[in-house]
């Protein structure tokens, strides 16, 4: 009897979008009916079976096939059959409150279709053999949204994670997680591009703050960390050791006129110590404060 195997997607935090099986699609019971076939109207019959089930339509050679209703204790299916099988358009409701509408095919959901999930969630999209396969769409309750592939019920290869706190993702996805290369919007207007583990941008990338600065380097954990350098709106570079998401460490800090301060950073910008070279290569002690270097003679 066939599964729903990763059916259901809870796109659940930030990164992952997390699996839970729903059971089985079940099929109509197998056998003769307990009582006699009974005429409706011409065209419409009824078969009762032993479990309770009830089948309403058509009937060829003793099997629903054509268009009818099968009504069981778990599950209740209106659509199309084919020689007593699930077989071209249906509605499978379960008694739990899950419904598919779509496609069927060898008594599967099978081709495209669209599940709505008791907990909110709901999936649009292609199926086989009654699992999520192929493209679609995977809306969680909290609004947090999958666009692309999926493999065995889960968001695989290039696709499209749009959270409902505004972010977005674009990129390579194993496994429902955000894993391999990609790029990362937050709503603030920051944005990353970089190879991802486990939905952490982790290794050479670039980040674009939305006040117009700039890192390209190391990062570590979805924070600038190593060595990068910043371009900052206001024309002034700097180059060096990054830790935390800002300069620490040893560094060059090239000012818009072209002269540069060199030395080490304890604390971002705000404070360092070292020498400030002239563009004629002169060298003077110097301290840097919020940016601005200090001559120290």
């Amino acid at each position: 009897m066939p599964d729903r195997a990763g059916a259901r997607r809870a796109i659940g935090g930030l990164l992952l979008a997390a699996c839970a099986l729903l059971g089985p699609i079940a099929r109509a019971a197998e056998g003769s009916p307990a009582w006699a076939p009974r005429t409706l109207e011409p065209g419409m019959r009824e078969l009762r079976f032993a479990d309770g089930s009830v089948y309403r339509g058509t009937v060829v050679n003793g099997l629903p096939h054509g268009r009818g209703e099968y009504v069981a204790r778990g599950f209740r299916y209106e659509g199309d059959w084919r020689d007593g099988v699930k077989q071209g358009e249906g509605i499978y409701q379960w008694a739990d409150g899950d419904r598919y509408e779509g496609q069927f095919a060898r008594d599967h959901p099978d081709g495209r279709g669209t599940f709505v999930f008791a907990n909110g969630d709901t999936y649009d999209g292609d199926l086989k053999e009654g699992v999520i396969e192929g493209r679609g769409t995977y809306v969680a309750r909290n609004g947090d949204t999958f666009v692309g592939p999926f493999q065995d019920g889960r968001p695989e290869g290039v696709g499209r994670y749009l959270f409902a706190n505004g972010d977005r993702y674009e990129g390579e996805v194993r496994a429902g997680r955000i894993q391999g290369h990609g790029r990362y919007f937050e709503a603030n207007g920051d944005r990353i591009e970089c190879s991802f583990v486990d939905g952490k941008a982790q290794g050479i990338g670039t980040y674009a703050f939305a006040n117009g600065d700039r890192y390209v380097g190391e990062i570590i954990r979805g924070v600038p960390s190593g060595q990068g350098a910043f371009d900052y709106a206001d024309g002034a570079r700097y180059e060096g050791e990054v830790r935390e998401g800002r300069p620490m460490g040893r560094g060059t800090y090239t000012l818009a006129d072209g002269s540069y301060f060199e030395g080490t950073f304890a604390d971002g910008l705000a404070r360092a110590s070292g020498e400030l070279v002239g563009a004629d290569g002169s060298r003077v002690p110097a301290e840097l404060r919020d940016g601005v270097p200090r001559l120290l003679n």
